[in-house]
């Protein structure tokens, strides 16, 4: 990719003056530069609001953040301990809190990806602890591979491969361990 870019480059400097270059050609070149690019930024004391309709959805906190752009993906990575998230409701109130070690935030889809002693805590008092969790936050999900621990005011239960909603009410786990009371 380098030596594509360097060679395109090249050949600008040895056809000086030259404007016969096609619109396929400039495309071509454009392409190839672009292809060879890669953006990185890096901040201190992050604090990012995803915003929509004008009201605040979601915050994420964190001392330490690096956006990475690439030609088809953005991501921020967000690096703690500890980073912060809070997801808000229609009417401005904490809906959830996420606490985690690091946190990846994929913009064009709108997925979290949590890491490292994750712990959600509801606004219906419901938590859950894991190690890793993903969460999409246009369909609500939320999804962890590994060992989790809910808890709620009534009752615990502990599995693997949790798959479910964000509000920790409805919820499926492929190997359940724990005590839980059935309504």
């Amino acid at each position: 990719m380098y030596r594509a870019a360097s060679a395109l480059l090249l050949m600008l400097f040895l056809l000086p003056d030259c404007s016969d270059l096609s619109q396929y050609d400039r495309d071509t070149i454009n392409k190839a530069l672009a292809d060879s690019l890669i953006g990185v930024t890096e901040s201190q004391d992050v604090t990012i609001d995803i915003i929509i309709d004008g009201m605040l959805k979601v915050r994420a906190e964190s001392p330490f953040a690096r956006t990475v752009e690439e030609t088809f993906s953005t991501y921020t990575r967000l690096i703690g301990p500890p980073v912060f998230v809070t997801v808000f409701d229609s009417t401005g109130g904490i809906q959830t809190r996420v606490r985690s070690n690091e946190m990846v935030y994929w913009s064009q889809d709108t997925v979290f990806e949590f890491e490292g002693d994750v712990l959600v805590e509801t606004h219906t008092d419901r938590r859950l602890m894991t190690e890793q969790l993903e969460w999409n936050e246009s369909t609500r999900k939320i999804f962890s591979p590994g060992f989790v621990i809910i808890t709620s005011p009534s009752d615990s239960i502990t599995g693997y491969g949790l798959r479910g909603d964000d509000d920790l009410i409805r919820y499926t786990l492929t190997r359940v361990t724990g005590q839980f009371s059935i309504d």
